[in-house]
């Protein structure tokens, strides 16, 4: 085997093993949705995070409709928004799907996707479409 194929098998194996997949619960509100977080401590300290969601609808489809989806860490520390998630339509389908990459100084102990009116909330509305605790 050559090294560099080594190397890269060991990277797998430790990204895997130093991180977290969080799979969120099917939702009341948007059923079809299939979502997945992966969270994982940098060597900064920082917790990163890529968040995957399939058959997404758009918000403005939910009862009562709705303009934007965001994501939200609840930590010791209070809610964080992590930012805004967008409705994307694959090639060649009708599928939609979201995918967001993040960071957080603070340990993530919920996850949290809130249809809300305004993006730049300090802290998530009561509409809750999806979430989940993060297992370590």
């Amino acid at each position: 085997m050559k090294p560099h194929y080594i190397l890269f098998i060991f990277s797998v194996l430790l990204f895997t093993s130093c991180s977290n997949t969080v799979e969120f619960p099917v939702s009341d509100i948007i059923p079809a949705a299939e979502a997945k977080a992966v969270v994982k401590k940098d060597n900064n300290e920082n917790y990163q995070i890529k968040l995957e969601i399939d058959n997404l609808t758009e918000p403005d489809r939910l009862n009562p409709p709705k303009k934007y989806y965001v994501f939200w860490a609840e930590t010791e520390h209070g809610s964080q928004n992590l930012g805004q998630i967008k409705v994307k339509e694959a090639m060649l389908s009708s599928k939609k799907y979201a995918e967001l990459e993040t960071s957080t100084p603070h340990k993530p102990l919920r996850l949290v996707i809130s249809a809300e009116d305004e993006v730049d909330k300090a802290s998530p509305g009561t509409f809750t479409v999806l979430e989940a605790n993060v297992e370590y």
